[in-house]
């Protein structure tokens, strides 16, 4: 940049290709650790990537990101706790209703509903997938 070299000296590339790879064997090995060094069961845990979407009691929040933080100096990992009886994961909308979840479709506020423009020079398949990605999410993320 400007002229200036930098050498990247922790961690891979973003857009590597080998990035996501070593990220799922960094995560699979920490859950393997953390999870299993916990004294209780946590009913629901869902992964993607880096994103956790856990159920786990109040009382218990600050040992397990204690327990996930411990595992390399280099991670940190933060927790959000539910607000009027949901929270976003990704881009659902979990509500909690009784013993039940439900799920719903959730735009981040950061979404400026943007997509390709019809008139402009992308081929017509993309165009049609976008409709059809829309419709998916739709049906596959709502109850």
């Amino acid at each position: 940049i400007n002229g200036r070299f930098y050498e990247q000296i922790f961690g891979t590339s973003m857009g590597s290709p080998l990035s996501p790879i070593l990220a799922n064997m960094v995560m699979d090995d920490l859950e393997s650790q953390c999870l299993n060094s916990l004294n209780f069961t946590i009913p629901i845990y869902y992964r993607f990537v880096d994103d956790v979407f856990a159920i786990v009691p109040r009382t218990r929040m600050d040992e397990i990101l204690t327990n996930f933080n411990n595992y390399h100096e280099r991670l940190r990992f933060t927790f959000e706790m539910e607000v009027d009886s949901s929270i976003s994961f990704l881009n659902v909308k979990i509500i909690r209703s009784g013993t039940r979840l439900i799920t719903n479709w959730f735009r981040k506020p950061m979404w400026f509903g943007r997509y390709i423009n019809y008139y402009s020079n992308h081929p017509l398949k993309y165009k049609i997938n976008t409709i059809y990605n829309l419709v998916d999410h739709a049906i596959l993320l709502s109850n």
